[in-house]
């Protein structure tokens, strides 16, 4: 009787282990700026669109900026927040972000003083975007996650204020791109390769044999 019920345990834990992973080669996320949908995503055959927050520390949700200080964005830990509908293969699913999943969005420091306005803009990296695809936002549960292979720029659009003396952030966004052609070739080539040597080894005879 045991067996049967840890057998039925296991069987039902399978469906809530299960996690999706959504490579994505082009999109963005408008942390400042954005009307209605602030970000957008596509693949190979899906797209999603929705809300995501991110309420870190440092959090990333500011819009002013000191001349001469560094400008961070969001890097760091971060907690996602919002829901984004997922299209694929002709069906639709929201994926909800939650506190229990951590976002690591890195970037280096940028700096401007002098200029009435700027935009600029530096390579960042996105890690661990997923959300729950269940109502409850507490593993285990359902999670999709979003894969960002491509490059991920971070724009930032600054204009001063000559009341305050500070700058005033009118756009702040991560964008993601496709990965350059070369690089897809390296991948499918090393791929390839690891195939052919797996090959090889299965064919070597056994000593003794």
């Amino acid at each position: 009787m045991r067996k049967v019920f840890w057998m039925i345990a296991f069987l039902g834990f399978l469906p809530c282990a299960k996690a999706d992973t959504l490579s994505v080669t082009s999109g963005y996320i408008q942390i400042i700026g954005a009307t209605g949908n602030n970000a957008s995503f596509s693949g190979d055959g899906f797209t999603a669109t929705g809300n995501v927050l991110f309420l870190g520390v440092p959090s990333c949700v500011g819009d002013t900026y000191v001349p001469g200080q560094p400008f961070l964005g969001c890097a760091g830990f971060q907690f996602p927040f919002g829901s984004m509908t997922v299209s694929m293969n002709g069906t639709t699913q929201l994926v909800s972000f939650g506190a229990n999943f951590l976002v690591e969005i890195t970037q280096a420091r940028m700096f401007l003083s002098g200029a009435t306005q700027a935009t600029l803009t530096e390579p960042a990296t996105i890690v661990g975007l997923a959300g729950c695809t269940a109502p409850a936002f507490f593993p285990p549960c359902p999670t999709t996650s979003f894969a960002f292979p491509g490059p991920v720029m971070l724009t930032v659009s600054l204009t001063l204020d000559p009341t305050t003396g500070n700058y005033h952030v009118t756009n702040e966004a991560y964008t993601i791109t496709a990965p350059e052609p070369g690089t897809r070739i390296l991948l499918l080539m090393g791929i390839g390769l690891l195939l052919v040597m797996g090959k090889r080894s299965n064919r070597l005879p056994v000593p003794g044999i």
